[in-house]
């Protein structure tokens, strides 16, 4: 359960660049379940959590950054430490999907070395 949209934090503008970030919690408390991300495994406790940098579309000429608490579970089906499962966060965990999708698109009709120049990517 989300406590908000990332429009609903105020941004933190980084000094002289276009980046911008918003705090997102992605629940409103720690007692919600959380699932594994390779099975489904869900636990009522997670192993530990981290703050991740996330890239999202950018909005005009501005990239936009989103801060999500990620939590890890013990899986007891894949016997491992697994990174919870967002339906929005793409396989890498550094963009979202509809970002992934984007400079998929990008790449059909540009080059590489274009769409990177154009969204600041290595």
């Amino acid at each position: 359960m989300r406590t908000g949209s990332p429009a609903s934090y105020p941004p933190q503008q980084c000094k002289g660049c276009s980046v911008t970030a918003w705090r997102w919690s992605s629940r409103s408390c720690d007692a919600e379940q959380t699932a594994c991300g390779v099975c489904g495994y869900s636990s009522q406790s997670y192993y530990d959590k981290r703050v991740a940098r996330i890239r999202d579309l950018s909005c005009g000429d501005k990239r936009v950054y989103l801060d999500v608490e990620l939590r890890r579970v013990v899986c007891r089906t894949c016997d491992a430490v697994k990174r919870e499962g967002l339906e929005w966060l793409a396989d890498n965990p550094f963009y979202t999907k509809r970002f992934a999708w984007f400079v998929g698109r990008r790449c059909r009709a540009s080059t590489i070395t274009d769409v990177a120049k154009e969204l600041h990517l290595d």
